[in-house]
């Protein structure tokens, strides 16, 4: 399997608007709700184009959860280098505001808006195994990061 990012890059326009309209159509009207009919209209994009590229709404989920823990761990382990290189954290606050920071304003369009934290929050909470799976253990690695480069607090 190629690296989630290689995975990301060579994405077309329509792949990108389904799992757009996934992130919107889970949040909005919950997993079980969310139809690949109701995707597909979100995105303007037919049935058969979910099922083309992705295969299933389950493999769209596992998508967009494993593109987003891979920018969260990117974004945190970047941080962690440039605070430890900087000679701090000096305070717990500061590992914590890294730790936080890295994981939010995932959407690059400048909108300031969030959708993906909200989406695997509510996957979370109604999938959890789902979530759990697709992570398969690596769900806190800036934490345990942190943890074992600072341990010193």
């Amino acid at each position: 399997m190629k690296p989630v990012e290689q995975k990301h890059r060579q994405r077309d326009q329509s792949q990108k608007q389904l799992l757009e309209a996934t992130i919107a159509a889970i949040y909005e009207h919950g997993f079980h709700d969310a139809t690949v009919v109701k995707i597909g209209e979100i995105a303007g994009r037919s049935t058969g184009n979910i099922h083309y590229h992705f295969g299933s709404k389950e493999a769209l989920v596992r998508e967009i959860v494993e593109d987003g823990a891979a920018i969260i761990d990117k974004r945190r382990n970047k941080a962690l280098d440039e605070l430890e290189a900087s000679g701090r954290p000096r305070t717990v606050k500061e590992v914590v505001d890294l730790l936080v920071r890295s994981a939010v304003n995932l959407d690059d369009s400048g909108s300031g808006e969030d959708s993906y934290i909200r989406f695997v929050t509510m996957l979370g909470m109604t999938h959890r195994d789902l979530f759990m799976e697709v992570l398969d253990g690596r769900w806190n690695l800036g934490y345990s990061a942190s943890r074992h480069r600072f341990s010193y607090f």
